[in-house]
């Protein structure tokens, strides 16, 4: 039985070759229908031009005039519906000259892997120009024509030759890997961006322990060195990591925030607070005051990089114990705040509120006084009075 996601796409190749034109399925959903794998992402290549998709699907929007795709919507579903094309003269080895083309065949040699050149018509039988089925029943990962040329023309194509290895645990074709270990240096054409999502989507993939050894042999992350240091410390003694993880692993040992990749706002705070805890957790000083405004989500991963580094001092169970037992878990939980300090004392904005607001939270979380407004005030006046 088709699933919808499926069955509109046929209905998509239908309604082009009604209007007579070719067009087929496309790229990982082909190579993943072999494979038996659900894949819910359908791209659809066909000689219709954008122009001519847009006549035929109403409902579209056009995505890409560089790379003549169109997204067409079928009842609620989203195609990217791209017109034939080769690619030439790459500027930077990553961004190539495109046109359009009206062969299938000149459309299919100029992608990656062969495993990612198959097609399928709407009756579901796959086009195959490169011997990928030959490779996906061999469980190997080769480049469409020469591995040298494909990898100067597009670095990224190295990371993703890793990428299937940690997604369908296939082998790099010798020859794919040797090329990749030639052109390693063009890493440095690639934005942090892109081998950041590369990144996140190896470590998030089910065979990533089997590429990584490959991966650090190719030295396709020199570019890279304190992810490629964290990275060889994993190989070591492999265990399960997100990018956060890898990045606090590489993190603790620069001795500060690993910034090699695009950090967003949250993710900076995050790694920060990490290393934070992580320093608090090596040198055995977890306190009750350590504990205010606690991170639970930084909290988790410090303990996971301790247990990484196999240095677990403290029992976790145990310190989040002492943290939901605290009265208060933050100074603005204090039934005083500055302003009645400075009615009560009658002093000015002085350092002095924000010391006796201090001095007053330590005694509250230490269980001295109850969170009382009355009682606070009350030691204070005896402390700060004489």
């Amino acid at each position: 039985m088709l699933d919808d996601i499926l069955k509109n796409a046929i209905l998509i190749l239908k309604t082009l070759e009604d209007n007579g034109y070719e067009a087929y399925m496309v790229g990982g959903f082909p190579r993943d229908y072999v494979l038996g794998i659900k894949s819910d992402d359908i791209d659809i290549t066909t000689n219709a031009i954008p122009s001519e998709v847009q006549r035929i699907f109403p409902n579209n929007f056009f995505k890409s005039i560089k790379f003549q795709t169109v997204t067409v919507v079928m009842n609620s579903y989203t195609y990217e519906v791209t017109t034939y094309r080769t690619e030439s003269n790459y500027k930077d080895h990553r961004h190539p000259y495109t046109k359009v083309s009206t062969s299938l065949k000149s459309d299919i040699r100029r992608r990656d892997f062969t495993i990612n050149a198959l097609c399928m018509d709407k009756e579901l039988n796959i086009i195959d120009y490169t011997n990928g089925l030959n490779d996906i029943k061999n469980k190997v990962i080769k480049t469409v024509g020469s591995p040298d040329v494909r990898f100067f023309e597009d670095a990224l194509r190295m990371f993703r030759a890793f990428r299937f290895v940690s997604k369908l645990n296939f082998k790099i074709d010798i020859e794919t890997y040797q090329a990749i270990k030639k052109n390693a240096h063009l890493v440095k054409y690639i934005s942090k961006e892109r081998v950041k999502e590369e990144l996140i989507k190896m470590l998030n993939a089910p065979y990533f322990e089997e590429a990584l050894p490959q991966l650090i042999e190719s030295k396709i992350l020199s570019e890279y060195k304190e992810i490629e240091h964290a990275l060889s410390y994993l190989y070591a003694r492999y265990r399960k990591v997100d990018l956060i993880l890898l990045l606090s692993l590489a993190t603790f040992f620069k001795g500060s925030i690993c910034e090699e990749l695009i950090l967003s706002k949250r993710e900076r705070k995050l790694l920060e607070k990490i290393y934070e805890y992580t320093k608090l957790l090596t040198s055995r000083s977890f306190s009750r005051e350590s504990l205010l405004d606690l991170d639970i989500e930084a909290f988790d991963y410090s303990f996971e990089l301790m247990n990484l580094l196999d240095n677990l001092t403290y029992n976790k169970d145990d310190v989040l114990d002492l943290y939901y037992s605290l009265p208060i878990k933050s100074i603005r939980d204090l039934a005083v705040n500055g302003m009645d300090i400075k009615k009560v004392f009658k002093i000015k904005d002085s350092p002095q509120i924000g010391e006796m607001l201090k001095r007053a939270l330590t005694l509250v979380i230490h269980s001295r006084i109850d969170n009382n407004a009355h009682e606070i005030i009350e030691e204070l006046k005896k402390e700060y009075n004489g």
